[in-house]
């Protein structure tokens, strides 16, 4: 099954490198797109494997504690907040107190 595949690349391969020297000017051009194509491929599979990694579906929810960066902010606004808060209730918070430096 393997080697089926290996071969079916490889014809792939070379049907795209007889394409792309008719449609280049030499066959150094061709062999520097295909090892492109095959670099663009690579960061996609290395880009689809970490996404799957980091599970993108697990997303911290709104009522999860507030950020580090949050806190700080609203330490640096002057405004009270319990060391609990949530990162919705920070988040409303942040946009009050903005609001009300704007006025």
């Amino acid at each position: 099954m393997e080697q089926q595949i290996v071969s079916q690349e490889l014809s792939d391969l070379a049907e795209l490198y007889q394409s792309l020297v008719a449609k280049v000017t030499s066959e150094a051009v061709a062999l520097g797109l295909i090892q492109e194509i095959g670099k663009n491929q690579r960061v996609r599979m290395m880009a689809n494997r970490e996404a799957r990694e980091l599970n993108f579906s697990a997303k911290p929810s709104a009522d999860s504690p507030a950020t580090w960066a949050q806190k700080s902010k609203l330490r640096f606004l002057k405004v009270e907040f319990p060391e609990n808060i949530s990162k919705r209730d920070a988040s409303i918070l942040i946009d009050q107190s903005i609001t009300k430096l704007e006025q």
